[in-house]
């Protein structure tokens, strides 16, 4: 199974909004690797953010998956706005993924603009064509993981325009709740 997934970031110290309490990350995790290994999992295609992302990159990690991880720009600035602005360990997963490059992960850096206000939705549409040609190589079927707090935030909301996405492909969708 080629899994494609994107999810929530990890709430940011001091927000009011709750959509993926740090105190909820252990739960995730325990979800996603159980998900990982029932549906015999070979692949995961994802961005790298801080929060689902990066957890996930983790357990794939962990059980010898193939991963792509697709950045809708460069590394850099894509930390820096995506993951160092959030609290814990996140920048070091991050460059750890990025040194494995090569060695069990496939980087696909789309060259956007950072200030470009569609850079994620363009990204999301990217994992899910990425998925689907890997599991069309890989003669497997694909599965899109939405890792959210079950609402939309509305029409920018990237994680709901991926689920829009993946419905619209048919592809079958599995939602783990970061709430």
């Amino acid at each position: 199974m080629v899994i494609a997934l994107a999810g929530r970031r990890v709430d940011a110290e001091g927000s009011t909004d709750r959509r993926f309490p740090p105190s909820n990350l252990k739960r995730v995790s325990d979800e996603l690797r159980s998900l990982f290994e029932r549906q015999n999992a070979t692949a995961l295609v994802c961005s790298a953010s801080a929060g689902a992302d990066l957890l996930a990159l983790g357990i794939a990690e962990e059980l010898g998956l193939r991963r792509r991880v697709v950045l809708p720009f460069l590394p850099g600035p894509f930390c820096e706005g995506s993951v160092l602005d959030r609290p814990g360990d996140w920048g070091e997963r991050f460059v750890r993924v990025l040194k494995e490059e090569g060695d069990g992960v496939e980087l696909v850096v789309l060259g956007l603009e950072s200030w470009m206000p569609n850079a994620f939705e363009c990204a999301n549409r990217e994992i899910i064509n990425n998925a689907e040609a890997l599991g069309q190589i890989l003669s497997q079927p694909l599965l899109a993981v939405v890792v959210w707090d079950d609402s939309s935030r509305g029409p920018d909301d990237a994680i709901e325009g991926f689920r829009q996405a993946s419905m619209a492909d048919r592809l079958s969708i599995v939602e783990i709740s970061t709430i």
